[in-house]
């Protein structure tokens, strides 16, 4: 049962000038020499007879005034459903939903909280679930260029997502670390060699957990993805180091060998998400949504094969 309204027209003129008088030896005391000439003085009293007024008034909106607004803060389709002193009280619960983003702490309350309960975040199931979110403001980490990222970008934000892994809902691949592995047959799609400004910009990514102690160590690098036959060259691999624990990403012509290599290792039985990026001339790898390091692509001859795109095998050794 709804809480009845109080009565706000209960303090009378006098009132609110005694109130505001006694408040001025604690919160100004040089603000009068309360004399009733004094401009302070005068302030204080025209305040109070326009507080008494809108009080007044306040209190006498009739129920047809507040229902008319009430349907203003709720949308044309609002009805009244029950009595006015819950609606009026439900709507602003709903005023006080975070619906728009002012600071970092919005955006990130905003993907990672509020989305999960909207339709669309519903429709797409386990698709729609974010695991992380992290706003970056003044920073805008859309540029090309590395050093332009780290410069102040007043007014810009660059706000990270990153979906939560679909471990929990659907099986993984499991790979024994001899001889599994996974063929997807060639095509020219998996050499992005469709991409209109000739450069094969690509995003890959994927989430591995390798086990700490591997079962082939025959090679200091253990392929988890890689487009490549094991001779010429291909456009990318990301291999997991098996001495230190760490990824790297590769790209080749043949001749030339662009890498990046991770600074923290993922050897600690979790999942992690990686991200390898050719965006022109410059490789970026990511590691759970963080910038691990970047290079300039020194390929200059062709990456582009007919070789099947492998997970868990490089060239003819499956590892």
């Amino acid at each position: 049962m709804p809480l009845p309204l109080p009565n706000l027209d209960d303090r009378t003129y006098a009132d609110l000038l005694e109130e505001a008088r006694s408040l001025i030896p604690k919160e100004y005391p040089d603000w009068t020499d309360h004399n009733p000439t004094d401009p302070g003085i005068i302030l204080i009293e025209m305040l109070a007879w326009l507080t008494e007024m809108v009080i007044y008034r306040t209190n006498q909106i009739p129920d047809e005034n507040q229902k008319m607004f009430l349907k203003l803060l709720n949308g044309s389709e609002w009805q009244l459903e029950g009595d006015l002193e819950t609606a009026v009280q439900q709507t602003i619960v709903d005023l006080r939903q975070r619906y728009r983003a002012v600071s970092s702490e919005d955006f990130e309350q905003l993907v990672l909280q509020d989305w999960q309960d909207t339709p669309t975040a519903k429709a797409l199931g386990p698709f729609g679930v974010v695991a992380r979110a992290k706003c970056i403001s003044q920073q805008n980490l859309a540029l090309s260029e590395p050093t332009a990222r780290e410069e102040p970008a007043p007014g810009n934000i660059s706000l990270l997502v990153v979906p939560q892994t679909l471990a929990d809902n659907y099986s993984l691949l499991s790979f024994d670390g001899q001889d599994d592995y996974l063929e997807i047959p060639h095509s020219d799609q998996l050499n992005f060699a469709n991409d209109q400004a000739k450069d094969q910009n690509f995003t890959i990514e994927l989430w591995v957990r390798p086990e700490k102690v591997q079962a082939r160590t025959q090679e200091t690098y253990n392929s988890i993805l890689e487009k490549g036959s094991g001779s010429g060259g291909f456009p990318y691999g990301i291999r997991y180091d098996n001495q230190s624990g760490k990824l790297q990403v590769i790209r080749s012509d043949g001749t030339n060998f662009a890498t990046i290599s991770s600074t923290k290792a993922i050897n600690d039985d979790n999942f992690h998400h990686v991200a390898f990026v050719k965006d022109s001339s410059t490789l970026y790898l990511y590691l759970d949504g963080e910038l691990e390091g970047f290079t300039d692509d020194i390929t200059s001859g062709n990456t582009i094969n007919d070789s099947s795109l492998y997970l868990g095998f490089r060239g003819n050794q499956s590892h």
